[in-house]
């Protein structure tokens, strides 16, 4: 049902712009006469805030729809292309960079080796992405957002990194203040801790069916992030879902474990192929030469699958590395009682015994089954978070922009 405007009234004349770019912004081709019976507004409303829009450069025609008998209908859609977004995710072995546009399509999607640490860390994100940004001819000043998700605790409102230790940092870093110095102090960043970006694009994915999401990421590192109630949940110092600094047990108390925590120490990726060669050497047992003078990648795939060929010594590798897993899965839902649980990150690919054994250990001593889920954007989990982070900022205040032009 149609309803007629009252002409003239400027606030509503900026709701009602505001109401249709909504409806443009995913990229749809649409007709006028579809977005009036849509948001229930008049043709003559919606005729004229479509030619502003053209007139701001943001709609344009791009065709005739199909017939409905009388009239063919003009299809117009939103310029997605006048501005960009940078999703980045720095992980501690790569470097993950998306490119989209306003619209939320992926231009670009890269991801490549990452072995900078301490001081070399911000200007090799920057000199990476500068790169990116001249193959695929965007210019610096199209980017309305950088959003960058790091392995560490990151303080949104201080704009500051602490605790990550994969990159060097352990103190204090205020990353952002370098990282807008270094880019131009006119772009606009968000900073997020990777696996809280991760849990969000996870949560994202679903639309809206789970409330609360625990998302593992191991890699490198180990650490959760936490959705309860469709917010991410980060504890009063930022803290929350740092797994990896769990005690699994009291013999563990006491340990040195450097910068890391303990279940890192036993968990990351790199600590479950020290494990396997230190067994193989213990048994005086040679490994085959994938695992031996592998990268670590590759020494884990070769695990994983030795383990599912009935090797014993991968295979108890893999099961000890499961139950501490499962251990600290356990208190996760047993304090927060999330919808689902999702494990992603290098470390688990290939890894379906090592999420099989997980299941196996949680669900025998929960008093209700948990649904534990491997991620399915494999590696992309991270960037595909931090992505849509700076796309809604960036098209919130491209909706900001509107109402105030208008």
């Amino acid at each position: 049902m149609s309803t007629t405007q009252p002409k003239g009234t400027p606030d509503l004349r900026k709701n009602n712009s505001v109401r249709i770019m909504r409806e443009l912004i995913s990229g749809e081709a649409i007709s006028r006469a579809e977005l009036a019976r849509r948001l229930e507004l008049s043709a003559s409303t919606v005729g004229r805030v479509v030619r502003d829009l053209e007139k701001l450069g943001l709609v344009q025609e791009v065709g005739n729809g199909a017939p409905t008998g009388g009239r063919t209908p003009k299809l117009v859609r939103f310029c997605s292309e006048t501005g960009f977004v940078l999703g980045i995710d720095i992980s501690p072995s790569s470097l993950g960079i998306d490119i989209l546009d306003l619209s939320g399509r992926i231009i670009v999607s890269q991801r490549t080796p990452f072995t900078s640490r301490d001081e070399e860390v911000i200007p090799s994100v920057v000199e990476a992405l500068t790169d990116l940004l001249k193959q695929t001819g965007i210019s610096l000043q199209k980017v309305l957002c950088v959003g960058v998700a790091v392995p560490g605790v990151a303080d949104q409102e201080r704009g500051t990194v602490s605790l990550a230790p994969n990159l060097g940092w352990i103190e204090e870093r205020p990353f952002l203040a370098e990282l807008t110095r270094q880019l131009g102090d006119g772009v606009d960043v968000v900073l997020e801790n990777d696996v809280n970006a991760g849990a969000y694009a996870e949560y994202k994915e679903r639309g809206g069916t789970c409330q609360s999401i625990v998302f593992i990421r191991l890699d490198s590192g180990l650490g959760a992030g936490i959705i309860m109630n469709d917010r991410i949940w980060r504890g009063k110092s930022n803290l929350a879902g740092e797994l990896g600094f769990c005690i699994i047990g009291p013999e563990y108390f006491g340990g040195d474990y450097g910068h890391r925590g303990c279940l890192e120490w036993h968990c990351a990726g790199q600590e479950i192929v020290r494990a396997a060669r230190e067994a193989y050497a213990k048994r005086g047992v040679v490994p085959t030469q994938q695992m031996s003078a592998a990268s670590v990648h590759e020494a884990l795939r070769e695990i994983y699958h030795l383990a599912e060929q009935g090797d014993q010594i991968a295979w108890q590798v893999v099961d000890e590395t499961a139950k501490f897993l499962a251990t600290a899965i356990v208190s996760t839902c047993c304090l927060l009682d999330p919808d689902l649980v999702v494990i992603g990150g290098w470390a688990v690919t290939n890894g379906g015994l090592l999420l099989k054994l997980i299941r196996e250990y949680v669900n025998s001593v929960m008093p209700r089954p948990q649904a534990i889920e491997q991620t399915q954007f494999e590696e992309h989990t991270v960037t595909r978070g931090i992505s849509l982070m700076a796309l809604e900022r960036a098209q919130s205040k491209l909706l900001a922009r509107l109402h105030d032009a208008v």
